[in-house]
């Protein structure tokens, strides 16, 4: 079984901090929007804080997938570079070497 790499351990981390960040932040706000609502009598008051706490909300919700989602882009984008130097590296392999010389000379210019 393989190791997992510093690069997936640090992947790890990084959305176990994320969602704790999210969540932590989403508590506190529901905590302040049930404090605050049980003071209020007007309606109008109580809408306006609901809009608020709904609007921050819905930030740190789209902040945290939109983040995943750049990451998990920037990974797949990786991957994909790295499978195409494989097969670049195997195909230059099975070229003899005049050819590879060639083909060098060629990227050069």
């Amino acid at each position: 079984m393989e190791k997992p790499s510093a690069a997936h351990k640090a992947d790890s981390v990084r959305v176990v901090a994320g969602f704790a960040v999210v969540g932590l932040a989403l508590l506190a706000v529901v905590a302040i929007y049930v404090r605050t609502v049980g003071d209020l009598k007007d309606p109008a008051a109580i809408a306006a804080l609901a809009s608020g706490a709904f609007g921050i909300v819905g930030t740190l919700v789209g902040v945290y997938f939109g983040v995943n989602v750049g990451t998990q882009g920037k990974a797949d984008d990786q991957q994909s570079r790295e499978n195409a130097e494989n097969l670049a590296l195997q195909l230059a392999a099975r070229l003899p070497k005049d050819e590879v010389r060639e083909a060098m000379e060629a990227a050069k210019h």
